[in-house]
C-alpha cells in the first residue's frame, strides 16, 4: 500500500483553529505522513517531527478549492498524530 507524503510550508488558520491543507490529488488511501516546515521567530520548527493521518480521517473534513490550486481538505492540526521515525518502517 502506498503512503502519501506531504511537506507543507505552513499551517492555515481556519474556523478558529490551526489546520493543514492536504491536497486531494496527493492523498493515499490509508496512511499519510505530514511534515510542516513552518518556523517561529527564532528559526525553530513550530511543529517538529512527522505526523500521521489516515485517509478516513482526512475525508471527514471540508474539501475546498482556491484558484488553480488542487482542492484541499482542511484538517485540524489536532487530528494529526505525531510519530517517531522508527515507527514509520522505512
Amino acid at each position: 500500500m502506498a503512503v502519501g507524503k506531504y511537506r507543507l510550508k505552513k499551517t492555515i488558520y481556519h474556523d478558529g483553529g490551526i489546520c493543514v491543507g492536504l491536497a486531494k490529488d496527493y492523498m493515499a488511501q490509508g496512511q499519510n505522513l505530514v511534515t510542516i516546515l513552518q518556523k517561529d521567530k527564532e528559526g525553530n520548527l513550530k511543529y517538529p517531527g512527522t505526523y500521521e493521518v489516515s485517509s478516513n480521517i482526512i475525508t471527514q473534513y471540508p474539501l475546498k478549492a482556491f484558484g488553480k490550486m488542487p482542492p484541499q481538505y482542511f484538517v485540524p492540526f489536532e487530528a494529526l498524530k505525531k510519530v517517531r521515525v522508527e515507527q514509520l518502517g522505512f
